[in-house]
C-alpha cells in the first residue's frame, strides 16, 4: 500500500493505492468519523482487497491529508466533483465502489 498525492484541479489530493494496476479497480470512500481519512478507515481492508483488485482510496476534499478548501459556496457539489475528477485523472473508466458511512451516503448522492 502506497501513500501518494495527485493534483486534482489545483487541489493537492492524498490517496492510498495498492494491488495490480491491471486488475479491476475498487474505489474506497471513507467516513467522516475518527479523523475522516482513508488510512484510518481502510488500513485493515486494503491489503486483503489488493490481493485481487487495484485499490484506490482518496481522502475527501477537506479531509485527511487532502488540501483544505475554505470556500463553502456549493460545497457538497464541489466535494462530489472533486472525487469524480480524482478517478478521471487516475484513468479509471470503470470501478466498483465501497463507501463507509459518509462515504456510502456521498456515493449514493453522486450516482443519483
Amino acid at each position: 500500500m502506497e501513500s501518494k498525492f495527485v493534483e486534482v484541479d489545483g487541489i493537492n489530493t492524498h490517496f492510498l493505492e495498492a494491488g495490480p494496476k491491471d486488475a479491476p479497480t475498487v474505489g474506497l470512500l471513507h467516513s467522516g468519523e475518527f479523523g475522516g481519512c482513508s488510512e484510518i478507515s481502510w488500513e485493515f481492508n486494503i491489503p486483503a482487497l489488493a490481493e485481487h483488485f487495484h485499490v484506490l482510496a482518496a481522502d475527501w476534499l477537506g479531509f485527511g491529508r487532502t488540501e483544505k478548501v475554505y470556500d463553502f459556496a456549493d460545497q457538497r457539489a464541489r466535494v462530489y466533483r472533486h472525487m469524480a475528477r480524482f478517478y478521471e485523472i487516475m484513468g479509471v473508466e470503470e470501478a466498483d465502489f465501497i463507501g463507509n458511512s459518509m462515504g456510502g451516503s456521498n456515493l449514493a448522492r453522486m450516482i443519483s
